[in-house]
């Protein structure tokens, strides 16, 4: 995998993904191609967004699949079993605050779709 370093840190795609709230929790680690590369600063994953679409990635056997937002987003939270409950989750400490961010992402997602309904 090449990753090419940037100057300036893209910040545009991972404030239209995320509540403001959260771009703290991540840092900008570069890019590979138009794909804007954010590690979590506690999980220490990924979250990769591309620039011009919008689409999120996931690196996987050496090149990145397109996965959806939730998906993407969760994989960032280090909550890979999304599908299972997550009070059925054995939480460590790491694992209990993304617990939280997930229930907030969940409604942020929700007021999203609300917004975008509404047009």
């Amino acid at each position: 995998m090449q990753t090419i370093p940037t100057g300036m840190p893209n910040w545009e795609p991972l404030e239209r993904a995320v509540p403001v709230s959260w771009l703290p929790d991540f840092m900008h680690m570069g890019e590979h191609g138009t794909i804007q590369l954010y590690k979590h600063r506690d999980t220490r994953c990924y979250l990769n967004i591309d620039s011009d679409s919008m689409r999120f990635y996931r690196y996987r056997d050496g090149g990145y699949v397109e996965v959806s937002q939730t998906t993407a987003i969760l994989d960032s939270l280090g909550i890979r079993n999304w599908d299972i409950p997550v009070s059925s989750i054995a939480l460590a400490p790491a694992r209990l605050r993304a617990a939280s961010v997930l229930t907030a992402f969940l409604d942020f997602q929700k007021n999203v779709d609300n917004r975008l309904t509404a047009y």
